[in-house]
């Protein structure tokens, strides 16, 4: 089952692809791919993503993916007044993680209201900016074809953290982090107060859906 189609595939759309709102399509409020070498979120196509530095779509050996060089690029938008509270999935395929930042890797967030991100650290997991899973955490520095995947529902001790399918890390007993009402102010590749959080990444596909992922 594909986010964007019934039958699987055996290339990346090149053109407009509609999501199918069922299976693993459902709840989709942001699924951000490259097209026409732009990134585009093709669940919400007005919102418009805009690069800043040296950040830019290039291809590999998956398909087109936003590329971060781990310094100060990243994409922006404003908007998303439908992406609200703390229930949820934040997910992504990459062909290729770099080294994690000095204080690691804020994939996606807004500081908007209060600060609510997804990151990696070399030993921790952050999912609504504030649930943390350590212990048996997979450093992911330096690594190929990586699904990731951050999932809470609302309430202590809901988050969730799989890498490649899998649940790792001991959940930390803090509560998510809600998305505030009304528009947002949105970093893709690093935290939006800083550069210290920049990713060094290529990612083919990311999104944000309403539904809470487990590990099937």
């Amino acid at each position: 089952m594909s986010l964007l189609f019934r039958q699987p595939r055996t290339s990346q759309p090149q053109g407009p692809a509609s999501i199918d709102f069922q299976g693993l399509g459902k709840g989709v409020q942001m699924l951000l791919m490259q097209r026409d070498g732009k990134l585009t979120d093709v669940a919400n196509p007005s919102i418009i993503w805009t690069p800043s530095n040296n950040a830019k779509v290039k291809p590999t050996h998956k398909g087109m993916a936003s590329s971060f060089d781990g310094v100060d690029d990243y994409f922006s938008a404003t908007g998303y007044a439908n992406i609200v509270g703390a229930k949820g999935t934040f997910f992504m395929w990459l062909p290729r993680i770099g080294a994690l930042d000095s204080n690691g890797t804020v994939w996606f967030g807004t500081n908007t209201g209060s600060i609510a991100a997804f990151q990696s650290t070399t030993t921790t997991a952050y999912c609504f900016g504030s649930a943390s899973f350590a212990g048996t955490i997979t450093n992911v520095s330096n690594s190929t074809n990586t699904s990731l995947v951050f999932s809470a529902n609302t309430a202590v001790n809901t988050q969730k953290y799989f890498r490649n399918g899998v649940s790792e890390g001991t959940l930390n007993a803090t509560a998510p982090t809600a998305f505030v009402a009304g528009a947002k102010s949105f970093n893709f590749g690093r935290y939006i107060g800083g550069t210290s959080w920049d990713a060094d990444a290529d990612i083919v596909i990311a999104g944000f859906t309403t539904e809470v992922w487990g590990a099937a």
